[in-house]
Order: C-alpha cells, then sequence, then structure tokens
C-alpha cells in the first residue's frame, strides 16, 4: 500500500481508476484541486484500489476532514484487505478525522446522514406540484446556458449573506470547481428565466450514470413564484430520460429535504466515521477558539 500527496500523484493514473471503477465524481483529481489545496491517497501497488483523503495540518497536528464541496470520499476497488490496510494507517498517521463514506466500514464512531436520490418513477409531493404549476403559468423557462458566471453570480448574491459556509474563500473554491466540471464536461447549467432575463439558475454535476445537484439560486420574486421548484423538476425529468438516477446531493438542513422530498426524492443513507487522538493541549486550545468565536 501507498500514500502519496496530490503533488506527487500521476493524476491519469489516478484518474483512470475513478473512471474504471465508476467512482463518485468527488474522487476525481480535478474535483479535489478545486475543493482543498490538502488531499492524497491511499492506493495499492497495481493501482486497483484507493481512497482519497482531504486533510489540514494545524498545530504540529494532523486532521482528516471532507473538503468543502465533497459529500462523500469512498473507497474505490473491492479489495477488503486493502481497506483494512488503510483504514489502519488512517488511524495510526492522522490524530483527528471525519470521514464521510456511503460504504459501511469496521469503525466504531458510525453515525449516518441523509441524502435524497430519485432512481426512476417521481412522485410529486402537494406543494412541489402547485409551485411548478405557478411558474408555468407565471411564464418561466429553464434552459440550458453556457453563460455559468452569471448563474454563479446570482448564487453570491443571494447565499452569502445567508449560508455559513459561503465565505469568500469557499466562493472562490466553488467557481474553480464549475471552472473544472466545464472544461472537464460534466456540467450542466439551467438557467431560470423571465421575459428573457436571467432570475436564477443550477448547477448539476454530469456522469454516465448519475445527475448530481451542486449548488443553485433565485432572485426572492422567482423563488416565491416557483423557480427553483420548476428547475429542479426540469432537471430530473431530463435524468430519468437520460436513464440516469438523480442525486440531490444532501443537506443538513431540514426545510432543503422537505424540498427534495417534495419532488420526488427518496432518503439514502451515508456514514460518519470520527475519532479524536489529539493530545489534551490541542483539544483546550481548539475550545479556547471556539469559545472567542462566539462573542
Amino acid at each position: 500500500m501507498n500514500y502519496i500527496e496530490h503533488s506527487d500523484l500521476v493524476i491519469d493514473q489516478w484518474n483512470q481508476l475513478v473512471e474504471e471503477k465508476q467512482a463518485e465524481i468527488f474522487s476525481y483529481s480535478w474535483y479535489l484541486d478545486a475543493c482543498t489545496d490538502h488531499w492524497a491517497v491511499l492506493v495499492d501497488d497495481a493501482f486497483e484500489n484507493g481512497i482519497a483523503i482531504g486533510y489540514v495540518t494545524k498545530l504540529g497536528q494532523r486532521l482528516i476532514s471532507p473538503p468543502i464541496f465533497v459529500r462523500n470520499l469512498d473507497f474505490i476497488g473491492e479489495d477488503l484487505n486493502f481497506r483494512k490496510k488503510a483504514l489502519d494507517y488512517i488511524m495510526q498517521h492522522f490524530q483527528f478525522g471525519h470521514l464521510q463514506s456511503v460504504q459501511e466500514w469496521p469503525l466504531q464512531s458510525q453515525k449516518q446522514r441523509v441524502f435524497q436520490q430519485v432512481e426512476d418513477d417521481v412522485a410529486l409531493g402537494s406543494q412541489a406540484k402547485r409551485m411548478i404549476q405557478k411558474a408555468r403559468k407565471l411564464g418561466f423557462e429553464i434552459v440550458v446556458t453556457e453563460d455559468w458566471k452569471s448563474v454563479l453570480a446570482i448564487i453570491r448574491e443571494e447565499l452569502s449573506a445567508k449560508i455559513s459556509e459561503f465565505t469568500s474563500e469557499n466562493l472562490s473554491r466553488l467557481h474553480n470547481l464549475v471552472s473544472n466540471l466545464a472544461l472537464n464536461q460534466r456540467l450542466t447549467c439551467f438557467g431560470i428565466f423571465s421575459d428573457g432575463k436571467l432570475e436564477g439558475g443550477m448547477f448539476f454535476m454530469e456522469t454516465n450514470t448519475k445527475r448530481m445537484y451542486l449548488k443553485g439560486a433565485a432572485r426572492k420574486l422567482t423563488r416565491d413564484s416557483g423557480g427553483m421548484y420548476l428547475c429542479m423538476h426540469h432537471a430530473i425529468q431530463e435524468a430519468i430520460q437520460a436513464q440516469k438516477k438523480f442525486d440531490f446531493g444532501g443537506s443538513e438542513v431540514e426545510g432543503v429535504r422537505r424540498f427534495n422530498q417534495n419532488l420526488g426524492g427518496i432518503d439514502q443513507h451515508y456514514y460518519i466515521y470520527d475519532w479524536n487522538k489529539t493530545p489534551f493541549w490541542f483539544k483546550w486550545s481548539k475550545q479556547l477558539y471556539q469559545q472567542w468565536k462566539k462573542k
């Protein structure tokens, strides 16, 4: 087994593994490059099994955590012996860990979270039906657009003051991620238009088997008029027609979960693995910092 920093990685070889095993889009090098400055992989000698990890170093302690805009990083390949060796390595070399995966691993600190997915027929909720009908009556149009920068500008304008994760750094990372998706022909950008004017939009990530929601936003009047419901429903219907799964991306916000379920999303589970073997002084300094941030 080999631990390789991304700067030393043969990128084409890693991306070929991700592609051949049909791993989640999060594991591609260009995806991780946009989301974090610090990531590495564990792979076997034959490059047939591997896993990517994101990490940070604070006060000399190496800490694993998922990069922004990465829901899960999973083992690629089926070798259970490799998985055991890789987990042993991770636990030995990283004092703190927060890993997220759709796979169940033999670690004690396991929690569950949910995301929503549509695989075939969609059963719309009453709220979704009303809002979609309202948006159609008002003449909103959903159109594929290559002008993703204008959609991103609306996302920045609408969400930066409302959602804590939308810091200037993370908005810059989102810009880089959407750019990389476009360059790798993995982006579909839908614009929400009213009388020919762009009022919102959504980004979706594409693989051969799945369409996954990334981010989206619309101006208030468009939101209140059902524009977001119409756009998401349109994207879902296209995915079904293309015989793809549709993945809402997941959210810990209950209102977002209800929105997804109203549009036919069914809960799917992924798993959280946490450990903390950092020394007492590090835990104490971190606690002090969190208290200072609240002031």
